[in-house]
């Protein structure tokens, strides 16, 4: 029996490499469809992953490269264990005839430091293999020390083998232990009397306020990402250019201290031109992003230039100390990707773009000399935009401290996106961590019926192993760094993600799976040490057994209300919802309730043919009609609505104020530890915030508030929400 596939290949040799590897050969999408992948697909999975196997001989070969990896190692890279103090244990993998002295030392994170000598041959033996024609030996090394939560460092043979031991607490950091409620915004659309055409870190510390004295204890933000100033059109917080940094158009301009220091800025600002344009931003409905860009950055620039002038050479005084100390600590991170802005700003007016894809061949490295040279001859311009990173990083760090001052229990909530755009300084920076040739996105589902490809070149799951999984620690110090909760988008990539080869249509990618466990216990270890509350959006296609992980290690599950339905389709009571989860009844990406109840999701997305095919379509419009009832007569068995007003909610197109106020009334009554209130619903809004499968075709991440912040206090719907929260939820 021939076992190859039409090109040739053996299918045995693809499919065990594919094994191998973490590439799913099929999966069951979200509406019970078994999809499953040809050869070809597989092929150009492994091929993104840097794989050889366009010939059985190349597949051949890179199966027994991967198979004999491990073999070839004296120490793993890394060892991940969940529970403290730890018997470290290791297994050490040598040729058979090695020396008979195995001598080691370990450095823990605190700075003692251990060693020992261990007579090869009397270690317990663990397996046996042959490789190259010789015998190798895997052996369990036993170092006799109880390691503490941490990361530690073994070496072999003066610093012939490394591995990283990292010792992670079994759950995460839990948070207060009474209910506790919050209210959600997209940073951007807030208002404030004097903003600049767009909400900043100066309406976010004036919300606190307000918020804290409704009896709110979080606030709950989109990704906080930094974006492309140079390219202000690409302004999506969930397709960010780095998700370490800072989005510096959320620079609170006038409350930038060396403002006042800025004779130039100053009297730029007072220019009666520039405030008619501040006046134009100011009012528009939507965010005018590259006129939002374009009058921040004139001033911050004239500030830039005063500060170097003063500060920047007398690093012994405030504020050039400050200054300093930020960029020293922000280390290589911050300096790459303030070279990656200086870089794209310089192409910029180069005429060759922002998209470093599109930069002469030696800037698409960040390694080159060249480039290397650029950052010698431009290094003030570097500085600049670290110093920009520096005046928002101190803002948000203002804002949450607004937070604590205001006597809220918890503070900023903010959202990590799932990845970052191609066309950034992330995937610029970490050309082998991000893989090319594929994106990130999701199967088809009941609310996207296409699947999704998001664009996001995904991480390559065997680069992070080898490199000790730095990348995702550094990730999360990143954004827990202000946080005290942290939303993790579509964190089922943590477990596995949904690969869309470029080119290919969204529902015909698959499944990569990723080191699931080890990343569940460093996201333990991080928010232990950050005190920051772990919530993991996972809506959509997810694993079975997954919500069960995340539960054990003490992840809030992120629950709609939209979702939270039984068999038959009826809402389930608030009894129902899992104590340890986040409850609201919509997010960004769906529509607000008044929108849900007017059918507006559907009208949209009819109106940009997003439905497969006009029986879906009607379908959707039927089930709203049924999903209304249902949701009324939930409401209704748990007294929320009184029979009149029942009958008013169904019959009416427009969602009633009081029927708002009673769905959140039903989720202020569940189990769950948090819930969210979505600014758009509290304040009567239709339309959503993004439509997902749509770029242009509709005003996504541009929606700006009707109400000033500090109007939102004097809003009837609000309050009568709060009213409701603060008595449940005291």
């Amino acid at each position: 029996m021939d076992d190859r596939g039409s090109d040739g290949l053996s299918t045995s040799t693809l499919h065990r490499l594919a094994a191998h590897i973490g590439v799913e050969k099929g999966y069951v999408d979200a509406l019970g469809t078994r999809r499953e992948l040809s050869d070809e697909q597989l092929r150009t999975t492994l091929t993104a992953l840097g794989l050889a196997v366009q010939t059985e001989e190349d597949a051949a070969r890179s199966l027994r490269a991967c198979e004999e990896a491990p073999w070839r190692r004296a120490l793993a890279s890394v060892q991940v264990v969940s529970s403290a103090p730890w018997p470290a244990s290791v297994p050490v993998t040598l040729p058979a005839e090695s020396a008979s002295l195995l001598h080691w030392r370990l450095e823990q994170e605190g700075g003692s430091i251990h060693s020992g000598i261990a007579e090869w041959s009397a270690l317990p033996l663990l397996a046996e293999g042959s490789l190259d024609g010789s015998r190798v030996e895997r052996r369990l090394l036993d170092l006799q020390i109880e390691l503490p939560e941490g990361y530690h460092r073994l070496t072999l043979r003066e610093g012939s083998a490394q591995m990283s031991l990292i010792i992670a607490p079994p759950r995460c950091y839990a948070g207060p232990a009474s209910p506790s409620w919050g209210v959600a915004v997209q940073l951007y659309g807030l208002r404030r009397e004097d903003d600049w055409g767009i909400g900043d870190f100066g309406s976010l510390a004036q919300l606190a306020e307000t918020a804290a004295g409704l009896g709110a204890h979080f606030i709950g933000l989109n990704p906080l990402h930094a974006l492309f100033p140079c390219d202000p059109g690409k302004f999506s917080p969930y397709s960010p250019s780095s998700r370490s940094w800072l989005n510096i158009l959320y620079i609170d301009v006038a409350a930038v201290p060396e403002l006042q220091d800025s004779t130039e800025a100053l009297r730029h600002i007072a220019e009666p031109e520039f405030q008619e344009r501040l006046a134009r931003l100011r009012a528009a409905e939507l965010v005018d992003y590259p006129g939002v860009t374009r009058a921040k950055l004139e001033v911050l620039e004239l500030i830039w230039e005063n500060f170097i002038a003063h500060h920047l050479d007398h690093r012994e005084a405030q504020p050039g100390r400050a200054f300093s100390d930020f960029v020293q600590k922000g280390g290589a991170s911050l300096w790459k990707f303030a070279l990656f802005e200086a870089l794209a700003e310089h192409f910029v007016k180069e005429g060759k773009g922002a998209f470093w894809g599109n930069w002469p061949e030696p800037y698409r490295d960040p390694t080159s000399t060249e480039v290397a040279e650029f950052a010698e001859q431009q290094r003030d311009r570097v500085l600049y935009w670290a110093w920009l990173q520096w005046q928002a990083d101190r803002q948000l760090g203002a804002a949450a401290a607004a937070c604590r001052t205001t006597g809220m229990k918890i503070g900023l909530y903010v959202d990590l996106a799932v990845g970052a755009d191609s066309g950034g300084a992330e995937a610029w920076g970490d050309p082998e961590l991000l893989v090319r040739g594929a994106s990130a996105g999701a199967p088809p589902d009941l609310w996207n019926m296409l699947g999704q490809d998001w664009g996001l070149p995904p991480w390559n799951p065997i680069v992070l192993r080898n490199r000790g999984y730095r990348p995702f620690i550094e990730l999360l110090r990143a954004n827990m760094k202000h946080a005290a909760a942290l939303r993790l988008d579509h964190i089922m990539a943590l477990m596995r993600l949904y690969w869309v080869p470029a080119g290919a249509k969204a529902d015909a990618g698959g499944y990569v799976a990723y080191p699931f466990d080890d990343l569940l216990a460093l996201l333990a270890l991080e928010s232990r040490r950050n005190n920051c509350i772990v919530v993991g959006e996972a809506l959509g296609t997810v694993p079975e057994g997954f919500a069960e992980r995340l539960q054990e290690t003490g992840i809030f599950a992120y629950r709609l209300l939209y979702f939270e339905r039984a068999l038959d389709g009826e809402f389930r009571p608030p009894t129902a919802y899992p104590h340890a989860s986040m409850v609201a009844i919509t997010t960004h990406d769906l529509a607000t309730l008044p929108g849900y109840w007017a059918g507006r999701d559907l009208q949209v997305k009819t109106e940009l043919k997003l439905f497969p095919n006009e029986e879906r379509r009607k379908q959707a419009f039927n089930e709203r009609e049924r999903d209304r009832r249902l949701l009324v007569e939930a409401l209704e068995r748990e007294g929320m609505l009184d029979t009149a007003l029942a009958l008013r909610a169904v019959s009416s197109e427009q969602v009633l104020p009081d029927f708002i106020e009673a769905a959140y009334h039903f989720l202020a009554r569940s189990s769950a530890q948090l819930l969210t209130v979505q600014i758009e619903d509290a304040l009567g809004l239709v339309e959503q915030a993004n439509v997902p499968g749509t770029i242009t075709e509709h005003p996504n991440w541009r929606r700006r508030l009707p109400a000033t912040v500090g109007e939102l206090n004097d809003q009837p719907l609000l309050r009568q929400i709060a009213i409701h929260l603060k008595r449940l939820r005291p």
